[in-house]
């Protein structure tokens, strides 16, 4: 990304409320936007033979699924309780991406509210399970045009647009699913932000808008087959007020 740390960062102070993740604290996040994720998986399933006197018939079908945050959000509670009893409800939860330290563009679960307790992070579990489970969205991992306005004074602000390539990868390697590799990369990508200041060089506001869709592509693997294929959209959207983001990539 071509956004920049402008000045200090201006965090609220994070808070302790709890453990899960073998032991990791459960702390807060400031600076999240909602997440939405809808994934298309196509999937071959049994063939069909019938025999008759003349010839025999095969039929190859395909079975369409949705992957979304309802999905997601089942498979990480099992990721976070190893299949046993749920540590949070799905109900009470959803899925952001945290920019502020130290997730610095992790996919969260957060408590269903206004706390921004973080009660999971799917895309540092991969170095809780030795890269067995993970979940990981970049919305600007290649870059490309883009376009923009900087004040640089006091007060003084910043936006701009970026039409970059994302990417994002789903693993499961026998945690808890057959194993499991969704991907996409090279994905169109647009994002928005900006950010602003006061006199003082007090952050205002900032606000974030991203989107990244994925064509069909195969070689995916789903419960143990590669004979998938798969399409996504994947986006984020939010603001916030009197802080900044922290650097992104």
């Amino acid at each position: 990304m071509k956004l920049i740390k402008l000045a200090s960062l201006a965090l609220a102070a994070a808070g302790t409320f709890g453990v899960c993740n073998a032991g990791a604290a459960v702390t807060t996040t400031t600076n999240f936007t909602p997440l939405n994720v809808a994934i298309t998986l196509r999937t071959n399933i049994a063939d069909r033979v019938s025999v008759n006197s003349n010839s025999t018939n095969t039929t190859y079908s395909v079975r369409t699924s949705k992957i979304t945050n309802k999905q997601l959000l089942e498979l990480f509670t099992r990721w976070s309780s190893k299949g046993s009893t749920n540590s949070w409800l799905v109900s009470n939860a959803r899925l952001v991406i945290g920019w502020d330290e130290p997730w610095y563009g992790d996919v969260l679960v957060i408590r269903n509210d206004n706390s921004g307790t973080v009660l999971f992070d799917a895309t540092a579990f991969e170095s809780q399970t030795e890269g067995s489970a993970y979940f990981y969205v970049d919305f600007a991992d290649y870059s490309g045009a883009y376009s923009g306005r900087y004040v640089n004074g006091f007060p003084g602000s910043y936006s701009y647009t970026e039409y970059f390539s994302g990417e994002y990868y789903l693993e499961d390697n026998n945690y808890i699913l057959p194993y499991t590799y969704l991907y996409g990369y090279y994905g169109g990508s647009t994002v928005s932000y900006s950010e602003s200041w006061d006199k003082n060089n007090n952050p205002t506001r900032w606000s974030l808008n991203g989107r990244i869709t994925f064509p069909m592509i195969g070689d995916q693997y789903f419960n143990n087959s590669d004979t998938g294929s798969a399409s996504a959209t994947i986006t984020t959207r939010g603001s916030g007020r009197n802080s900044y983001l922290s650097y992104w990539d």
